[in-house]
């Protein structure tokens, strides 16, 4: 799931860039920088709960499941 992320994130960053060279002010602007938001977004929320899942881990705390 990673990969898929990173992958989302490398074409967001070249989407932004051919649509600033070639077609500024265009809605393939908007929708790469919406891509990249959400990407990184994502990698945030990720990071986030397994950081609170190793501490819980630490603690000796058993794990939240959905």
């Amino acid at each position: 799931m990673q990969l898929v992320r990173v992958i989302v994130m490398i074409i967001a960053v070249a989407a932004i860039l051919f649509a600033l060279e070639y077609l500024p002010k265009s809605p393939l602007m908007w929708i790469s920088v919406g891509l990249l938001f959400v990407g990184f977004t994502m990698l945030l929320f990720i990071f986030r709960s397994q950081q609170q899942r190793r501490k819980r881990e630490k603690q000796g705390l058993p794990s939240r499941k959905k």
